[in-house]
């Protein structure tokens, strides 16, 4: 084991026997993974300081990783959610003015890294995308039709974006179609926006509850597992509406090597293809660009262990993919994989 994945491999005993005696913090995914190949690749600034961004930052568990596996590091956590800011500030007070604060989405990195007095270019960047497990437990945000609650969606809820009952109630019946054959891959997507068009002109969606009944009836002949399949599909499509989410990654994506120092990584947790597909891609662009800007250092993505995966049940569809700034002019190399890489078997050979 290198002294990187030693540091990362303590941070995380750390930071997981602290969670386990704080049932309320969230435990992120990939842990000694991430944190592993995020830090120690590039040399600290004349101040003797290291920069990262953490854009999703939640409850702050990859970034305290990071804040405890290199003692000169600061962060710089961004996050759409007002509530988890301001749950994750208290829980880290303790790291002081290492760690800064900014409300907002990861895909006006730019314009953070200057208001928050950090360099341009920063040591790595770290993306754990989706939903957390304290946004998923929360009824009031709507995100899980397994609690009920309002069909509220947003990540920001401070935001004048539509909700996902605004979404429901007011779109065209194309626009609905495109949504679930977009974002769900939703086979029965024509038949499920009629549905929810015949459906609101009787009483307008405004709870979980209503479309979950709505799809469950529809689909009463599948057997359980398909429908809970189709209302997860559908739910996810609503979800990433709601925030367009694949917008702010593919922006992010765009202007994400403008940002990284030369050596600086890029770690992307994902999970499911829509967010994954077009980070693989990205990669894949900007490694055999002109000249190449990136060197892919996961030919396939890394997934969780089965400890981990018994352990944390989000962590089963976890994907990691990480990419290197190069230096102008530098050639790109084959990665050497790290110890405990792991092969998928299905996803990552989607185009």
């Amino acid at each position: 084991m290198t002294l990187r994945s030693l540091c990362c491999a303590v941070a995380v005993r750390r930071f997981s026997s602290h969670a386990a005696a704080n049932a309320a913090v969230h435990i992120p995914v990939l842990p000694i993974e991430t944190t592993s190949h995020l830090i120690g690749n590039v040399a600290p600034t004349v101040e003797g300081k290291k920069f990262y961004v953490d854009g999703t930052l939640g409850a702050g568990g990859h970034t305290e990783l990071i804040l405890q596996a290199e003692s000169n590091a600061f962060v710089l956590g961004i996050d759409r959610d007002v509530q988890a800011l301001e749950r994750t500030r208290s829980r880290l007070e303790k790291y002081g003015d290492r760690v800064a604060y900014q409300h907002g989405s990861y895909s006006a990195i730019k314009s953070y890294l200057k208001r928050c007095g950090f360099p341009p270019q920063v040591h790595g960047i770290v993306l754990d995308l989706g939903l957390s497990s304290d946004q998923l437990s929360e009824p009031s945000r709507g995100f899980s039709f397994r609690l009920g609650g309002p069909l509220d969606m947003r990540f920001d809820q401070t935001d004048s974006l539509s909700t996902a009952a605004s979404i429901l109630n007011e779109s065209p019946q194309d626009e609905l179609e495109t949504m679930l054959q977009k974002y769900a891959e939703e086979k029965h997507f024509r038949r499920i926006a009629d549905l929810i068009v015949r459906k609101r002109t009787e009483v307008p969606f405004s709870t979980v509850d209503q479309l979950q009944r709505l799809l469950e009836a529809a689909f009463r002949r599948e057997t359980a597992d398909q429908r809970r399949s189709i209302v997860t599909r559908c739910f996810q499509a609503l979800r990433i509406a709601t925030n367009n989410e694949l917008s702010h990654l593919e922006s992010f994506l765009r202007i994400m090597p403008d940002c990284l120092l030369p050596g600086g990584r890029m770690c992307v947790i994902s999970f499911h293809s829509l967010e994954d597909r077009p980070v693989k891609h990205r990669f894949k662009e900007l490694q055999f660009s002109t000249p190449p800007l990136l060197r892919v250092l996961t030919k396939r993505p890394i997934t969780a262990s089965e400890s981990e995966m018994a352990e944390n049940s989000r962590s089963k569809s976890a994907k990691l993919r990480v990419a290197q700034r190069l230096q102008l002019g530098e050639p790109v190399k084959p990665p050497r994989y790290p110890l405990g890489h792991r092969k998928t078997t299905k996803e990552d050979s989607d185009d």
